[in-house]
Parts: structure tokens; C-alpha cells; sequence
């Protein structure tokens, strides 16, 4: 067996483990013990240093935002968006939870830069074709979410919201508001539920991304196309972002 087999031998075993977030104990010198979280990525998904969480109601509508504590988090990706750079990588934005230059509408208002607005255009053609996949994919649930997250990106300014609830302080000024890294920020999306389970680490909608993207690989109707079915290798020289 040669140590691709090995390593997709070892991917399938541990399958039902996938975006679980499991902990290893350590015993240091100290003797105090300690532990460190991981998770095994899934494919189609890469870890993204998220800044800032937004919270939404069941209806798109802002619910509140935070700068987060624990910024490693899962998120849907695409072969390009997942090695993205240069000059052109501000037209290759994340499926869904991705920088403010891409989720924001009004940051091109903010930024003084024209050119964002094509990356949000972009977003929002990429988000649109993942919600008429979702609409007849089985769990409706999943759908549901992410449609009122597309909801938020199409009718409200986030960067707007962000100020007004004085995320970086009761004090920022707009013309400050970069200062205060706002415009660098990195922002995942959560809906409030009674469950209060956070979407970026349900395994329904890791599942649903992957299946889609399999699909739009298979279809070459975004990405290039390719026969051979899902990478599980997830990217090639994906970094994390």
C-alpha cells in the first residue's frame, strides 16, 4: 500500500470523526496537565483565522457581534479561494465566512476602493449557486441557515453594523475604524438557536458543502472540472488563511 492509500485508509476510518473538535492531554515537567483542542479537517473545508463572529436571527437580521477567543474554524472553500493570491485573489472569495472585503457590501464605502465591490458581486454569484443546491438537498435545515446568512450579505452593511455596536470600542470614529483593524477582519456567521449549536462546527453543513462542491467539480461548472471525484488531499498548497 503506498502512503497515499494509507493516508486516504486512514481519512475513511475516522470519517465519523470528521469537524470534531477532540483534546490531547499533556503531562509538562510542571506536572500541572494540560490539553490541546484539534480537528480533523474534511475535504472541500480549510481552517480560517476568524476575527469576529456574527450572530443572526432565524431571519437574517443582525443579532449582535463579538471579537472571538477561539479564531481557528472550519469553513467551506474552493480549490481557488483555498490558495488564493496575488493581484487578483480580491475576485476569489470563501463560500460563506470569509474577510470583510468580500462579505461586505459597504466596503467599498468605507475603503475608499472601487474594486471591492466586484468582490462582494463575486460572493454573492458563488453564495447564490450554493442556496439552488441547498433548496432540494434533503436537510432543509441547512438551507434554511445559510439562507438567512445570504439574507444579512444582500440587505444590510455589515461594516455599518459593526460600528454602530461599537465592536472595537465606545469611541471609534469612522475615520479610525481601520486603525481599529476593522477593514483586516475575518468574520464567521452563526444563527442564534435555542440549541445554541454553532454552525461553523455542525457536521450537517460540512456534509452539504462537500456534497455540492463534489458535484461542482464533476459538472465543471465553476472550478475547471475533473472526473476523478473528491480530492482528499483537500488543496493543493493550501495555506491557512
Amino acid at each position: 500500500m503506498s502512503w497515499l492509500s494509507e493516508f486516504v485508509d486512514v481519512y475513511d476510518k475516522n470519517e465519523k470523526n470528521l469537524g470534531i473538535t477532540s483534546y490531547r492531554i499533556y503531562h509538562p515537567k510542571s506536572g500541572e496537565e494540560s490539553k490541546k483542542a484539534y480537528q480533523m479537517l474534511t475535504v472541500s473545508h480549510i481552517f480560517l483565522n476568524c476575527t469576529l463572529q456574527i450572530d443572526l436571527n432565524a431571519d437574517g437580521t443582525f443579532a449582535g457581534a463579538f471579537v472571538v477567543d477561539d479564531p481557528k474554524t472550519i469553513v467551506p472553500a474552493t480549490i481557488e479561494s483555498s490558495i488564493r493570491s496575488g493581484s487578483g485573489s480580491y475576485l476569489v472569495p470563501l463560500p460563506v465566512d470569509d474577510k470583510l472585503q468580500y462579505l461586505a457590501r459597504d466596503y467599498s464605502k468605507w475603503s475608499g476602493d472601487e474594486k471591492y465591490i466586484e468582490s462582494h458581486k463575486k460572493y454573492l454569484e458563488q453564495f447564490r449557486a450554493y442556496l439552488i443546491f441547498l433548496k432540494e438537498y434533503p436537510d432543509q435545515y441547512v438551507y434554511r441557515t445559510l439562507q438567512a446568512v445570504y439574507r444579512y450579505v444582500t440587505e444590510n452593511d455589515i461594516i455599518n453594523d459593526l460600528w454602530t455596536g461599537k465592536i472595537f470600542g465606545e469611541n471609534v470614529a469612522k475615520e479610525k475604524v481601520a486603525g481599529n483593524n476593522l477593514f483586516k477582519s475575518t468574520v464567521r456567521f452563526n444563527i442564534r438557536n435555542p440549541e445554541n449549536v454553532k454552525r461553523f462546527e455542525n457536521r450537517r453543513f460540512f456534509d452539504a458543502w462537500t456534497q455540492y462542491y463534489h458535484q461542482v467539480l464533476q459538472t465543471d461548472t465553476v472550478s475547471g472540472g475533473t472526473d476523478e471525484g473528491i480530492d482528499y488531499l483537500n488543496f493543493p498548497h493550501q495555506k491557512e488563511l
